[in-house]
């Protein structure tokens, strides 16, 4: 309302058009290029009748396909991110005022994290990694092949070691069986006038007994460490003794090209360490002259190797 923007109930009236989409759909891309398509010729329609339509598209696939959505699409002025969702007043201002398209599909957070991607992940035969999360799994990990309409959930018990679940978790079938099953588990409890038949924790209310959640600087887990440095003699043994003051061993040390004093990326993956000394670590290292930003760190779900 503050933008002089009032719904309207049918593209064809509308001067602003926002597709938002989702990534977990079947052909999720394809079909919204198919909507761009029908939105480009009302576009076009009203752009013979006098009038404007913006057509922004936002949400997953605005993440995946970004500058893509631009070069197949030419019709959309805006593509936005579901981080950037709080800034889409401003970009649609922007846009009316310049006329530029936009792409905003990162949060300075998530530019750290494909950094990250850039540098470490896609360099075959070094790290083995592989990032579905903001924590990393092992590459011959079955979580790692899980993509696209699918999802997974590993659950590790103490006798039976991992089990995974594996299915489709979007598309029309899927979505309408789990809805299904919903319903029906309500009506056999109507029917039996029971409740709570098999409940979700796997023992009755009162049975339960309160757990004590590990505070995160107690948890212990391999680490994934991406430090910009200067590249100068001494750096490199400054970063490993302050780790190895805090009891953190290196498992492995990468670090691509030279550039003679100035700003390189050096990673490291850890052995085993505590999140409380991770951290106390990353605070003093942080604070060298040589270190030019702020370490990222992401976590490394698997067992010591």
């Amino acid at each position: 309302a503050s933008m002089d923007y009032s719904l309207s109930l049918v593209p064809e009236d509308a001067d602003l058009v926002i597709l938002n989409t989702c990534h977990i759909r079947e052909k999720a891309a394809e079909k919204v290029y198919s909507e761009i398509g029908k939105l480009r010729r009302l576009k076009s329609a009203r752009a013979r009748d006098g009038s404007e339509m913006v057509v922004a598209v936002a949400g997953c696939v605005a993440q995946a396909e970004g500058e893509e959505i631009l070069r197949r699409a030419p019709a959309v002025d805006l593509v936005v991110g579901p981080q950037i969702y709080h800034r889409l007043p401003e970009l649609i201002l922007r846009f009316v005022r310049t006329r530029e398209p936009i792409v905003a599909t990162s949060s300075p957070k998530a530019q750290a994290m494909s950094a990250v991607t850039h540098t470490a992940i896609n360099i075959p035969g070094h790290l083995g990694l592989n990032r579905r999360t903001p924590t990393m799994i092992p590459i011959d990990s079955p979580l790692a092949r899980v993509g696209g309409v699918y999802n997974a959930i590993q659950v590790t018990g103490d006798a039976v070691g991992d089990i995974m679940l594996y299915g489709r978790g979007a598309g029309a079938m899927p979505t309408a069986s789990a809805v299904v099953s919903d319903v029906m588990n309500i009506a056999r409890n109507i029917l039996t006038g029971a409740r709570s038949r098999v409940p979700v924790s796997g023992f009755q209310i009162d049975q339960r007994r309160p757990l004590r959640i590990r505070p995160i600087e107690e948890i212990s887990s391999l680490y994934y460490l991406r430090f910009m440095v200067l590249d100068r003699p001494g750096v490199l043994s400054r970063l490993s003794g302050i780790l190895g003051a805090h009891d953190i061993s290196i498992s492995s040390v990468l670090q691509r090209g030279r550039k003679d004093g100035q700003t390189v990326p050096v990673v490291m993956t850890t052995h085993t360490a505590v999140e409380r000394n991770v951290r106390a670590s990353l605070k003093e290292i942080d604070a060298l002259p040589s270190v030019s930003a702020p370490t990222t760190v992401v976590r490394i779900e698997g067992e010591d190797r």
